[in-house]
């Protein structure tokens, strides 16, 4: 079984019981919910833009401990004045660490 076959395997476990604890229903009174999302592709693609995607993670399964010391909020502040277009934050806790 590689890496991401047990990534894959953990999060269907981890949706099947955020799915026993919360309804669509419930989601849907979130304050954030009715929201409109941005485009990746729109920033990604706009020309005023980097193009670049910056992505955040604490860890990772193959490398371990990458950052430990600096705030999810200070890195994407970082790459926000870099001008990347887009930030991943890998949140999962199990492989990559919590943020």
């Amino acid at each position: 079984m590689t890496i991401l076959d047990k990534i894959v395997e953990r999060k269907r476990v981890e949706v099947s019981e955020a799915q026993a604890k919360v309804s669509i229903e419930e989601l849907s009174e979130y304050p954030l919910f009715s929201r409109t999302c941005y485009s990746l592709k729109e920033s990604v693609l706009d020309p005023q833009r980097t193009g670049i995607i910056s992505e955040y993670k604490r860890a990772s399964p193959s490398k371990g401990v990458i950052n430990n010391i600096n705030t999810v909020s200070e890195v994407v502040k970082g790459y926000q004045n870099a001008g990347a277009s887009a930030i991943s934050v890998l949140t999962d806790a199990d492989f990559f660490k919590e943020v």
